[in-house]
């Protein structure tokens, strides 16, 4: 055969520009259970969900994001924490009273003189040298010129991106799925056809040694009965190896060891409506594509991480209140009868914060922050041209694909009319057997042909499909 077998795994595995929720498939295990040990699609994609890797890690990820917005939304409310130091104090505070502050002295009575208090100055320590604190600190704050709220709508948007991802993740696996399954169709019908072929093949390549063996046919003649004999078993090989490829990615997927082919029901597949227009699909994946939500949920964060820096920049007021109870002395507390509730203090403090000048780094950080803004819708923007692009491609692609297998079935019909002509004049004994057996051989190929062009147009479509976000 003189056109080669595309490589399957070139089609199913294409890049996908993507990043509805899809649902879990009741039972992950219902594939054991399937009708004679085979599975369905959707029982392929729910061992996928299961147990793929990729899948997994974007729902890790999804859950770390979830947990640093809850983080943030908390980081809102009221803080209580504990404090406690020890001090060692080489010259603790003392009180110093001088000599006669208390009583001057003097003569109280004739004959009784009563002395000076003190006699002397002295200096009396308020303290030893350890110093105990412990407090409790209750910090709140009320108003943060908006940085608080913004910054808990940037991981708002993370966590929406990080579900978002596993969606795409999913979506991704569902397409690849389907693909394969869809393919291995075709590649069953065209091992088929060529089983056909090569018993054809064979009785050609007898025919024409036996001619050339009797001086009919030249040397030549045999040689490129041989040739074609050889071409045939080269695509059988294609084949096997594109099938081989595609049950070792469906494994991957799945995480199902040993699947083989004949355990693959490849009926039941969701019908492929494809009569939109790239209008029309170009709207459905604005509004519906993981990929272009992504890149929303990344616009939206850009913007509050703006409104963040801005709350930091100059003049913008934060005010917070801090409320201390403080229990403090110079022994061991709840030891000596001095540690009671007495002795403690509460002092609640107001406090207000704002920048008023510095060298120009909150400016640049706004400016900073104004560009990765710009720069996210300009990324949305430009992956919108591109599933426009995309989508187009494969429309035209789609186009090319159906006119392709309308000519091979075109050139089926006219190959066995004339296979049949040929019969009739070899059964009339004015014929040769060769020729009728060289356009049978021929008639096989244009069936391969059109069955390689299915298999092109069936993934073109669920990977249209994928680009809308709304796959079946």
């Amino acid at each position: 055969m003189k056109r080669s077998v595309p490589l399957l795994i070139l089609l199913i595995l294409c890049t996908l520009p993507l990043f509805s929720q899809t649902n879990v498939p009741d039972s992950a295990d219902s594939s054991n259970d399937s009708s004679g040990g085979t599975y369905t699609w959707k029982e392929l994609y729910s061992h996928a969900l299961a147990q793929n890797a990729a899948i997994a890690g974007k729902a890790v990820a999804a859950t770390a994001s979830e947990q640093q917005w809850k983080s943030a939304k908390r980081s809102r409310g009221p803080v209580l924490s504990f404090e406690s130091d020890l001090s060692y104090l080489t010259n603790p505070r003392t009180v110093d009273i001088a000599a006669g502050s208390l009583y001057p002295g003097g003569t109280l009575m004739p004959g009784i003189d009563f002395p000076a208090l003190p006699e002397t100055d002295q200096s009396m320590p308020l303290t030893g040298n350890q110093w105990y604190s412990f407090r409790l600190v209750l910090e709140q704050p009320l108003f943060t010129s908006g940085k608080l709220a913004a910054q808990q709508n940037i991981y708002q948007s993370h966590l929406e991106i990080s579900r978002l991802e596993t969606e795409h993740q999913e979506l991704t696996v569902k397409t690849e799925i389907l693909s394969i399954v869809h393919s291995l169709s075709f590649l069953q019908e065209i091992l088929d056809l060529i089983t056909e072929q090569k018993k054809t093949a064979e009785r050609f390549v007898s025919l024409t040694r036996d001619s050339y063996d009797s001086g009919v046919l030249s040397y030549s003649d045999m040689l490129g009965a041989q040739v074609k004999a050889r071409e045939i078993n080269l695509m059988e090989n294609q084949i096997l190896r594109q099938r081989n490829s595609a049950i070792l990615h469906l494994e991957y997927l799945t995480g199902i060891e040993g699947l083989q082919a004949a355990q693959i029901n490849t009926e039941f597949l969701p019908d492929m409506d494809m009569s939109d227009s790239a209008e029309t699909l170009l709207s459905q994946a604005a509004q519906t594509s993981p990929v272009m939500r992504v890149l929303k949920q990344q616009v939206s964060a850009a913007g509050e991480n703006l409104r963040a820096v801005k709350g930091s920049s100059y003049g913008r007021p934060d005010f917070g209140l801090r409320v201390e109870l403080d229990f403090a002395g110079d022994s061991f507390p709840y030891i000596p009868e001095a540690w009671s509730l007495d002795n403690a203090n509460v002092t609640g403090s107001l406090g207000i914060q704002a920048l008023l000048a510095d060298t120009g780094k909150a400016a640049a950080d706004s400016k900073a922050a104004e560009a990765q803004l710009k720069q996210a819708e300009l990324q949305y923007r430009d992956s919108l041209e591109q599933i426009r692009m995309a989508i187009g491609e494969e429309l035209f692609s789609q186009n090319l694909n159906r006119e392709n297998i309308l000519y091979y079935q075109n050139r089926a019909e006219d190959d066995l009319e004339v296979a049949r002509q040929r019969k009739e004049q070899w059964e009339a004994g004015y014929g040769m057997e060769q020729d009728y057996l060289l356009q049978m051989i021929s008639w096989y190929s244009d069936l391969i042909y059109g069955l390689q062009e299915e298999i092109s147009l069936a993934v073109s479509r669920y990977k249209l499909k994928a680009i809308t976000g709304e796959l079946p």
